[in-house]
């Protein structure tokens, strides 16, 4: 059984921003998987790699969007993104350095990052580029 199973409640009605928490998702249910099963150092390093593409490429999507449309919550949302780069970042460190495992309350993490960030946040600038015509 997955530990997120992606269904339209996620959905901020954005083709690009969903098909990029569709991703989130998948990378999510990896690090779970990888975790719970204790699979090999270099699998969990592949995937910690897919995160942090995944944070770039999502980021620059949503901030170019809110720039190119002028959302007027731009400053706080792009603060929540640096917040996440910075928790992403430090996790991958320790992973790389020897200091830690990937550990299992990043997995939650995410996963509440997903649910409440995307789905509440995410679903605001979604309704408000949907209102400018983006679909």
């Amino acid at each position: 059984m997955k530990f997120i199973s992606w269904n339209e409640g996620y959905s901020v009605h954005v083709e690009e921003i969903d098909a990029q928490h569709q991703w989130l998702a998948d990378i999510i249910n990896a690090l779970h998987d990888d975790a719970a099963e204790k699979k090999g150092r270099r699998l969990l390093e592949i995937v910690l790699e897919s995160l942090i593409k995944y944070a770039l490429a999502h980021f620059e999507t949503e901030e170019s969007l809110m720039i190119e449309y002028e959302y007027p919550a731009y400053e706080a949302h792009k603060l929540q993104h640096i917040k996440l780069g910075e928790k992403i970042t430090a996790w991958n460190q320790d992973f790389v350095d020897g200091k830690t495992g990937f550990p299992d309350e990043a997995v939650v993490f995410l996963k509440d990052w997903l649910e409440n960030h995307e789905c509440s946040d995410d679903r605001t600038l979604g309704v408000f580029l949907n209102s400018k015509g983006v679909k």
